[in-house]
């Protein structure tokens, strides 16, 4: 349905929400929501899409496995990425 399309530029400022906490631990979710124009709600409820769909939580979790290696994620890990 509609409601659950999450497009390119959502999953990118999602990517760069948790991107921003992995490299500042102090940030909070609402500080690095609002950086990306989001408030908290409108973050979880991008979330809760994402999860929804296995094809886009998978490149939410290989681009902050890169973000945090400093590189290019390798293989396909189950673990969240909250």
């Amino acid at each position: 349905p509609d409601e659950d399309t999450v497009h390119t530029d959502q999953v990118d400022k999602y990517i760069a929400v948790y991107s921003a906490m992995q490299k500042n631990h102090s940030l909070g979710v609402e500080q690095a929501a609002s950086k990306q124009g989001l408030t908290v709600d409108q973050f979880r409820t991008l979330e809760d899409k994402i999860e929804r769909n296995p094809i886009m939580h998978q490149r939410v979790l290989d681009a902050l496995k890169a973000s945090a290696s400093g590189g290019k994620a390798t293989g396909s890990g189950s673990s969240k990425a909250k």
